[in-house]
């Protein structure tokens, strides 16, 4: 199970594409992972028309593994040209 104290960070971002792709890829190579999905636009700041942002950065994307498996996803991910 991961949990806070036992998780470290492999991927951060803004694009839903590379996340997705790293999640494919952990996947397939068998490594457990949880993700977050921060939104970094208020709604009512939608809801006014205020687009003062890049609507592609309005997502922040994280991605943990144990730390047992760090070193396996880190090399996983390499190969993606993302880590």
């Amino acid at each position: 199970m991961i949990i806070f104290l036992n998780r470290k960070e492999v991927y951060v971002g803004f694009s839903p594409e590379k996340f997705y792709e790293v999640l494919d890829v952990l996947t397939r190579n068998g490594i457990q992972y949880r993700y977050k999905i921060i939104t970094r636009f208020h709604p009512s700041e939608e809801s006014l028309h205020i687009h003062w942002e890049d609507v592609k950065y309005s997502n922040v994307y994280y991605v943990y593994v144990h730390k047992k498996d760090y070193d396996k996803a880190c090399t996983v991910l390499e190969n993606l040209k993302i880590h």
